[in-house]
């Protein structure tokens, strides 16, 4: 799904809108530690401890994407080539992981974004957010 796909005037409303489903749940005490979890990873990965595996936990693609959008938001860096070092590698890595698996990029969005497959919950494809209430 593009950036197009989210309603908003320009770029960073749209992804501003995007990293609101990735940010700390506080509704889930247990998010905070989520989001630590992924960052550690990362670290573990650059300092060559872990491998790839860590792409397989969904808190590791948040942190990126967090990272990522909140950086464009902020006007850290405005295209892929101005992301710091550390973060060109993890999205490089985590857009290779995905590419891995058929089926594999939808299923870790809606991970990442603590959501429920839409074919379970059908009323989610209108009302994603309102799921779980």
């Amino acid at each position: 799904m593009g950036l197009g796909a989210y309603h908003g005037a320009d770029d960073n409303e749209r992804r501003r809108e995007i990293v609101g489903w990735f940010l700390e749940d506080d509704r889930f005490p247990e998010d905070k530690f989520v989001l630590h979890m992924g960052d550690r990873l990362i670290e573990q990965r650059a300092e060559g401890k872990r491998g790839t595996e860590i792409y397989a936990f969904p808190g590791v693609g948040r942190s990126i994407y967090i990272h990522a959008l909140v950086g464009f938001i902020e006007g850290d860096f405005n295209h892929f080539d101005g992301f710091p070092e550390w973060l060109r590698l993890v999205q490089l890595e985590l857009a290779e992981w995905l590419r891995a698996a058929p089926g594999r990029k939808a299923q870790y969005f809606l991970d990442m974004a603590r959501l429920e497959s839409y074919k379970l919950l059908p009323h989610a494809r209108s009302d994603p957010r309102g799921q779980f209430e």
